[in-house]
């Protein structure tokens, strides 16, 4: 699959399995969740980028395991964790909201291995409600202020995990990955370029899959089944 938009999507982040496998015994709240994708070995291109989507994904709320051990501090209604990694102190706090849900933040402070020094820096906040079926995170661009990506989770009744991630030049969205990744190990990638469909494609529960590609005004160029 030709990577349209995002060649990097996140370096810091979220697995859908069976309802009990949705929130890993992480800590008390650490807000931890994962896609799964197709259950498949494949080794068709097309399988193997969405396998790579959901990688990028999973990369975001996985640099949260950093805090896996770690026991938070508690004071009032935030909980906090810290921890040194390659010279610069990571502090996540979570604090409870009136609703039962969860004001998240990541701050970095130190000079990392490449020199380069953050002061404070708010790497990422969301919040998550009080359930952890419904998250919604802001990503900002390194050492900035300026918000360059937005991820949004829900999970449905149904046990299905939808993500969104929104890709921001100035306020406005100039790219999108929307990935559902259902209980019954069925799913969907649909990729957007300034709001057009250019990619999508299905996995059924056998490891298979049926892919579409887009021009930049939304009629289908190409389409094949993968394997």
């Amino acid at each position: 699959m030709k990577k349209i938009i995002l060649s990097s999507i996140l370096c810091i982040a979220i697995v859908a399995c069976d309802e009990d496998d949705l929130f890993p015994d992480y800590g008390p709240t650490l807000p931890v969740i994962a896609f799964k994708g197709p259950v498949t070995s494949s080794d068709h291109p097309e399988a193997e980028n969405i396998v790579g989507w959901i990688s990028e994904f999973n990369a975001f709320t996985t640099s949260l395991n950093i805090f896996y051990d770690i026991e938070p501090s508690v004071s009032d209604s935030t909980h906090t964790w810290s921890t040194v990694q390659g010279g610069v102190t990571n502090t996540l706090t979570g604090t409870l909201l009136p609703g039962g849900g969860y004001d998240w933040k990541l701050v970095l402070n130190g000079k990392r291995d490449d020199t380069t020094t953050f002061n404070n820096w708010t790497a990422f906040e969301g919040i998550v409600d009080s359930a952890r079926r419904n998250a919604d995170w802001e990503i900002y661009a390194e050492n900035t202020t300026v918000k360059n990506k937005d991820f949004l989770w829900t999970i449905s009744s149904s046990i299905s995990l939808v993500g969104t991630l929104n890709v921001y030049t100035g306020d406005v969205i100039t790219g999108s990955v929307v990935i559902t990744d259902n209980a019954n190990d069925t799913g969907v990638i649909e990729i957007f370029e300034n709001g057009v469909k250019r990619y999508r494609a299905i996995w059924t529960s056998s490891g298979t899959g049926y892919y579409w590609y887009y021009d930049e005004n939304g009629n289908v160029t190409s389409e094949s089944p993968w394997q």
